[in-house]
Parts: structure tokens; sequence; C-alpha cells
């Protein structure tokens, strides 16, 4: 997060100065920064007041290195590779992998030189409970690395921390707050300090997972997506349970429904034509399953959206009944 003099990056930021001590080594970035937590100097009986966070997409060969940091960083790496000097000990860094550094504590983080890393990264300025609340937050202080075996959830949590910083409002404050604590919570739960990143097991499940992200339309089945990866469907299913946050079921399902809505506004189909398109025997069986995920029906989802952009609509003072409202 230091910056090192490159002008090659894209980054997507509100009109708010960015510190200097945000990287420019990156393709993209994600970030945000909330100056209010410096005013009052530490955060004394808080547990923390966060400062910046977001997501880097590291350029290849990036490196970074302090001597000194001044306030705490959370970081997960979540893809590519990469190396971590932590006062002295080196480990290196792949997806999952969580680190923390802080004030007094030498480091360099450097990615590999073959391809970009993306890591997410959340500072702080800790107060007096922060240690005791939460055993994760201590035991990385005693600066150890940790691998997850449940990267998505945490991209997720993180992800969620970084649009409500980008907001910038009192209430994505307090959200904020509470989503830091959930990710302490989360990794404490799904952690471990041996690196299982590298196990054949998590490369089958990669592998898996890419299978059905990548053919969700024609992989309806559990099923389909243990044949199509040359998997007994219980091993699947095991694989899911040891390194994701929810079942190959639910991942279908959610991708497919998601997809689904996408045809239905986007493309403008019918409900008739997404069921044929999906595979499903009947436009009453996908609309009960449509229903499940959404919580509407397909026909309230897609008049929803279109009342919704109505609202958008300029209504010429010209306008007469009947007539359609001027774009």
């Amino acid at each position: 997060m230091a910056n090192h003099g490159h002008s090659m990056a894209i980054i997507d930021q509100e009109t708010l100065p960015e510190p200097g001590y945000f990287s420019s080594q990156i393709r993209m970035a994600r970030r945000f920064f909330n100056p209010d937590a410096l005013e009052s100097g530490t955060a004394g009986t808080e547990n923390y007041r966060v400062v910046s966070g977001g997501m880097e997409v590291c350029i290849p060969g990036y490196r970074v290195m302090r001597e000194n940091f001044n306030y705490w960083a959370l970081e997960l790496v979540s893809s590519g590779k990469g190396t971590l000097h932590l006062n002295g000990r080196s480990f290196n860094l792949l997806p999952g992998s969580v680190y923390l550094y802080g004030p007094g504590i030498p480091h360099q983080i450097s990615a590999d030189r073959g391809e970009a890393m993306e890591k997410y990264f959340i500072d702080i300025i800790p107060g007096n409970q922060v240690q005791e609340s939460f055993t994760i937050f201590k035991h990385l202080m005693s600066e150890n690395v940790l691998y997850s075996h449940s990267l998505e959830s945490l991209k997720r949590t993180f992800e969620e921390i970084t649009e409500y910083g980008r907001l910038r409002t009192k209430g994505g404050k307090v959200i904020i707050s509470k989503l830091f604590e959930i990710l302490l919570l989360k990794i404490s739960e799904t952690s471990t300090e041996e690196n299982i990143h590298e196990s054949p097991a998590y490369e089958t499940y990669i592998r898996c997972r890419k299978i059905i992200e990548n053919r969700y339309i024609e992989i309806s089945t559990v099923q389909a997506a243990a044949d199509e990866a040359n998997i007994d469907i219980s091993y699947l299913c095991r694989l899911f349970r040891k390194f994701d946050t929810q079942t190959p079921y639910k991942l279908i399902t959610d991708l497919r429904m998601n997809h689904a809505a996408g045809m239905l506004i986007r493309d403008g189909m019918s409900v008739k034509r997404v069921a044929l398109e999906l595979g499903y025997d009947s436009p009453f069986t996908f609309s009960r399953r449509f229903k499940k995920i959404m919580a509407v029906s397909p026909q309230d989802f897609t008049d929803g959206y279109r009342k919704k952009q109505n609202k958008s609509f300029f209504v010429d003072p010209r306008h007469q009944p009947g007539e359609k409202p001027v774009l």
C-alpha cells in the first residue's frame, strides 16, 4: 500500500483524495478512506476504528517494503501468489492467506512476477479491548500467517466492508464495525496455520467450482457437476463442506437463477422462454424454483423492475393521458 510512483493504475474512487500510503502498483483498485477516524487519536475504550480498506489487483512484481506502518493492517490474498517477509520471517502467500502487520513491525509484501496478485485489506486503529475481545486478532498480532478454507466467504465480507466504506455515511460506519467483527469471527472459524491450499483436495475443489461457474447453464444438478469433474457426488459434497460455505446445489441454483433474472429483464424474454432455455420441464417448475431463491415470482420480478425503471422517465409537461412518457 505504499506509493512507489507508478502511474499506470486505473482506480475506481470517490472525489475524496486517497492517502499517500495507498499503492499505485496496481492494475485496478476499489478502496475507501475515512479521515474522520484520525481525528481523535487512538481508539481508547473503543474496540477499534476503521481508517481505510478495499481491494487491490497488484501488478506482477509488486513490492512494498516498510519498517513501520501507522495502523494495523489485516490483509487477505484472494488470487495469485507472492511472498511475505514479516519481522524477519518468510511466508508463501496464496489464495486464502490472512496476515496482519502494524506499528513497529518491519514487513515486505511481494507478488510473483508471473501474474497479478489480488488482495483485500482493512486498516484500523485498535482500542484497548480489541485483543481481549478477539483472540484471532491477538494471534495474528504475534506475526503468524493463517490460511482460510473459506476464501469466498471472507471475500464477500471484505466486499461489503468496501461497499459501505465508500458510502461514507454515519450508518455505514456502524455497519463496517459490525462487519469487521464478523470478519474476525469468520477468520477464527475457518483458518489454520497449515496451508491447505496446496493440497490435492483443494485443487480438486477449485477445479469443480470452476466447472460449475463456467457451465451452470448445462449443468443443472450436482450429479451432472460430479460427472463432468469425473468424481463421486458424495466426494464433491464433502469438498464443498470443507472448503466452501455453501453446497454445490446452492451454488448451481444461485448461478442459474441470477442468469434467469438477467434473461428476464435484460433480454426481455418471457417466463416460458427462460424456462425452456434453462432446461426446465415446465414454466411452473422454473417459476417455483425462481421464487424460492429470489423470494418473488418471475412475473412479479419483471413487473417490479419495469415499475422501477418507469420512475426514472421524464414526463413532458405537455404529456396527455394515453400517451407514452418522453424518455
